[in-house]
């Protein structure tokens, strides 16, 4: 297990602590918390594999986007990929976009939460199939 590995399952133990303590709030922080395990996987898988993928998020884009490269440093299947971009995205969207009325913004949240806990399953099933299981 190396260092993103064991980040990621730090980052998903703090996820429980959140879920388990406040069922109903801070969702922008859950939604950060579980783009931060897909992002501490992947590079853990590019550790597994030799591979250095990038420290920023502008790295990372860069060595993996179809449309920014067409010689990824490491390959991943296509929808993994776009599950990761789909989680980066909601994780920006969380903790930037704004909405003026508190109660709409904290249904939107849900929404977006309930939406990235069934991509944070499907990304993590891959990674379980590289070896990357969050235990």
């Amino acid at each position: 297990m190396n260092e993103y590995h064991q980040q990621a399952i730090h980052n998903k133990n703090f996820l429980e602590c959140i879920k388990s303590n406040y069922p109903s709030k801070f969702y922008d922080w859950k939604i950060t918390v579980i783009f931060y395990i897909a992002i501490h996987l992947l590079k853990a898988l590019g550790k597994k594999r030799n591979t250095l993928i990038g420290e920023s998020h502008y790295d990372i884009f860069n060595n993996f986007d179809p449309g920014r490269t067409a010689k990824p440093v490491t390959t991943i299947p296509p929808e993994i990929w776009t599950t990761y971009k789909r989680l980066y995205k909601y994780s920006k969207s969380s903790r930037y976009d704004g909405i003026a009325n508190q109660s709409i913004r904290d249904l939107a949240l849900k929404a977006d939460y309930d939406e990235v806990v069934k991509l944070k399953a499907e990304y993590c099933q891959y990674m379980d199939s590289q070896h990357l299981r969050l235990v």
